[in-house]
């Protein structure tokens, strides 16, 4: 798999508005708001399998971004070989 996202530049220290996953047979993931994109991990297990996990933030428990979201999430995505 691979992320990025062709939007950022860092000389304008911008976010993208879009981060784009492309996976094998035009499968792909778009996340939407990536100023909650906290990090990505990469696991591999021993039968060739690759997890990929996306963790997002909602800010803190007080004051969170979203009233209507939870505080933490994580997305898994499993990548066969």
């Amino acid at each position: 798999m691979q992320w990025g996202s062709q939007f950022y530049n860092p000389e304008l220290d911008r976010r993208p508005g879009v981060i784009v996953l492309r996976g094998s047979r035009n499968a792909e993931i778009r996340i939407l708001h990536p100023e909650r994109l906290y990090q990505v991990r990469e696991q591999h297990y021993i039968k060739g399998k690759t997890e990929y996990l996306l963790d997002f933030w909602n800010g803190f428990w007080g004051n969170p971004v979203s009233q209507y979201q939870r505080h933490y999430d994580c997305l898994h995505i499993t990548a066969m070989s």
